[in-house]
């Protein structure tokens, strides 16, 4: 699970898409700035602020060069129009070197990005993208508050949320994925008038935090004898349910931040007359759990022409019967 704040930073890949924003409202994971070079104290102080808020919350990208207005305490400014930088090497040099002495402590893995009209090279905007810290709390060394953002502003943080995240923890985020095996085919069995395909599913950790004790349970297919590696062996131990299939680890199984597992093989059946028919979707529902994660409940739907073309067409069998 990708944070929000690095979706949107992604998202602006030129000067072009910054401009397109806007008309659109300042929210939790973006604040728009105009600044000239070199940077005021003011400058510095707000960009203190934005470090620290963002780092406090759940990240954000900061754009510089764009005017926002209208907005008070209840409601969100509205970017209305473009004021690019001028000197934008020199102005996104001077906010990389700031990254690292406005906040206490520094905001790991900041990403400074000047952005520059093709037709005016020297003009454009400078992002900022803010990743959410696990090593905060952060405070301004401009004002030595702690900021954090709030809807579509940086505020001063009580002492119970500086409290909470001096106690925070790196936490790991599962995502269930899923491919096709490398040692089995589709098959189709004419005499009974069925389809087999058998594909593994795993978890990934997104997180920044161990994934510790970690769980998977799936319903809308079967747990295939083949396994992960064509001879039966599973990621994650068995564990017995009455619907669906559950694998568990124990304390000797983790996921590594930025890491995947290979949990188990599982087998889908389905009526067709003939191995040219259109597959049909197949859903699944799971649910994911891990020690310190909350756990997750979702569903996917894995299109038909997905599982053609990644697991290949199906081998023709007429016996034996299913």
């Amino acid at each position: 699970m990708v944070e929000a704040a690095r979706l949107f930073f992604n998202s602006l890949e030129q000067a072009a898409d910054v401009v397109a924003l806007v008309g659109r409202n300042e929210d939790l994971h973006f604040e728009a700035k105009t600044c000239s070079g070199p940077f005021s104290e003011a400058d510095q102080k707000h960009l203190a602020e934005a470090l620290t808020g963002f780092a406090n919350a759940d990240g954000g990208v900061l754009v510089y060069g764009l005017v926002a207005q209208g907005g008070d305490r209840q409601k969100a400014d509205v970017v209305t129009r473009v004021d690019p930088v001028k000197g934008i090497d020199l102005l996104s040099s001077q906010v990389l070197a700031l990254v690292g002495q406005l906040a206490d402590p520094p905001v790991p893995s900041v990403h400074v990005a000047p952005m520059k009209f093709d037709r005016l090279p020297n003009e454009g905007f400078v992002l900022v993208y803010v990743p959410a810290s696990d090593v905060g709390p952060h405070r301004s060394r401009k004002d030595r508050e702690y900021y954090r953002r709030h809807g579509h502003g940086f505020f001063r943080m009580e002492h119970f949320e500086i409290a909470e995240m001096f106690g925070r923890r790196r936490r790991p985020v599962l995502d269930l994925v899923w491919k096709p095996p490398g040692h089995a085919r589709c098959v189709f069995k004419a005499r009974s008038k069925l389809m087999e395909v058998t594909f593994l599913v795993g978890l990934h950790n997104s997180g920044r935090g161990l994934a510790k004790y970690p769980a998977l349970w799936i319903d809308g297919a079967g747990r295939s004898d083949s396994g992960i590696d064509g001879n039966g062996s599973i990621g994650l131990p068995a564990r017995p349910i009455s619907r669906g299939c559950l694998f568990g680890g124990g304390a000797d199984h983790v996921i590594y931040p930025g890491a995947s597992l290979e949990v188990a093989a599982l087998l889908n059946r389905f009526k067709a007359d003939s191995p040219q028919i259109p597959w049909p979707d197949l859903k699944l529902t799971f649910k994911l759990f891990a020690e310190e994660m909350s756990s997750v409940e979702g569903e996917i739907v894995v299109p038909g022409a997905d599982l053609n073309s990644k697991c290949g067409s199906p081998v023709p069998v007429t016996w034996p019967s299913a």
